[in-house]
């Protein structure tokens, strides 16, 4: 089965505080129990060593089963709601959809 990820990065202005983070990270998690379209929600924090992040310090990881329910979410009041409230908070982010396949070790050959 395909999974629609949507991908969201983000870095923070300088002046945030680390519980201004966590109060728009509970925001956005929040959004999993009040849209349910919503099929899974990840989150965490960089911890590369290569230094390639570019700034982006949180990833989020939203998870879709259509392309309807993707709209649905990005339409809904409470997610445009949390946009309007998280930009005075955010510096940049990065949004990057795709429908993943789970690639499992006795298939990639099948990818080659």
């Amino acid at each position: 089965m395909k999974l629609l990820r949507h991908l969201v990065l983000l870095s923070f202005k300088d002046n945030v505080s680390p519980s201004d983070i966590d109060l728009v990270t509970k925001s956005f998690v929040k959004l999993q129990q009040e849209i349910r379209e919503i099929e899974g929600f990840e989150s965490g924090i960089n911890c590369s060593m290569e230094g390639l992040n570019k700034n982006y310090s949180h990833g989020y990881m939203l998870t879709f089963l259509s392309n309807e329910d993707m709209d649905t979410y990005l339409n809904h009041p409470k997610h445009l709601e949390f946009k309007e409230f998280s930009q005075a908070y955010i510096d940049d982010l990065l949004v990057f959809d795709f429908w993943a396949n789970r690639i499992l070790p006795e298939q990639v050959e099948e990818f080659r």
